[in-house]
């Protein structure tokens, strides 16, 4: 009665049951493919990952004197881009050349010496007010971020003049560092 009952439901469902067919061949043999070829693929990933780390953890742990070299000539290299506090007037008219460059105008000034915690370094805390279209303000902030020289923008506010002006104002505060040694 039952292998009859079956062989009934089987004839009337073919088409849900071939999609069922379908569907469970689609499952085996995606399966299969993740055995046979996925699990190696991973597994060759897995060992060449664990072997670069390894030669990784091998070399750092071995050259203590590279990696100081390294750091004495990062630092070099750290100390190349600070310039001198007697620079301090020259970068100070790089800005306001790459302001003027852009096409803003500097409604105010203001600066403030500061010292930093490391020893040999000085910072200036520059305050800049400027005037002009919002396309030359983001070239300006580019141009800023651009410069040899570490200087840090801190802070920004932008001001809409008003509905019918094109013109904002920017306010800025930046951050100059330089050197007080003669390094």
């Amino acid at each position: 009665m039952r292998v009859k009952n079956l062989q009934e439901i089987i004839l009337l469902k073919k088409k849900p049951l071939l999609a069922l067919a379908v569907l469970l061949l689609v499952v085996i043999g995606l399966y299969v493919y993740i055995s046979a070829v996925q699990e190696s693929t991973l597994e060759t990933m897995r060992q060449s990952w664990m072997a670069k780390r390894k030669q990784q953890m091998e070399a750092g742990s071995a050259s203590i004197g590279t990696v100081y070299s390294q750091g004495v000539r990062d630092l070099a290299v750290f100390y190349g881009r600070v310039p001198a506090k007697r620079e301090f007037a020259r970068q100070l008219g790089d800005i306001f050349e790459i302001a003027s460059n852009n096409g803003l105008t500097l409604k105010t000034v203001g600066y403030k010496p500061g010292t930093t915690k490391s020893g040999g370094l000085m910072s200036y805390q520059l305050n800049l007010n400027l005037v002009g279209r919002y396309a030359p303000m983001k070239s300006f902030i580019a141009d800023i971020q651009r410069l040899r020289e570490i200087v840090t923008m801190d802070s920004m506010q932008l001001t809409g003049a008003g509905p019918d002006q094109e013109s904002i104002e920017l306010k800025v505060q930046l951050t100059a560092y330089f050197r007080t040694d003669g390094q």
